[in-house]
């Protein structure tokens, strides 16, 4: 069993961040995580005017929220961009 907050799925951006925010609280459910932002739209929320519009930008923007999400506990994350994923879980990992 895998427990997913079903980010985006017709919730607002602050549905959806509030959802990040408290991931712990299903994290300390005991069941591991699923965290599918990659390339969403409230990426853009984060990223200055008009960068949101580029896929690459979107991507950086999902490899923040991950290591963030990883930290937090979260084990799976469903990202575009692998190899930048893996470049910031192992960054997160670096700094503990």
């Amino acid at each position: 069993i895998l427990l997913d907050p079903g980010i985006g799925f017709g919730k607002t951006s602050e549905d959806n961040w509030r959802l990040i925010a408290g991931i712990g609280e299903l994290v300390n459910m005991g069941f591991p995580v699923v965290l599918g932002v990659s390339r969403k739209r409230f990426l853009m929320d984060i990223l200055p005017d008009a960068a949101g519009e580029s896929w690459e930008q979107r991507d950086m923007a999902t490899a923040m929220v991950t290591a963030l999400a990883a930290q937090r506990g979260v084990l799976v994350h469903r990202v575009h961009d692998v190899k930048l994923a893996v470049l910031a879980l192992a960054a997160q990992r670096c700094m503990k």
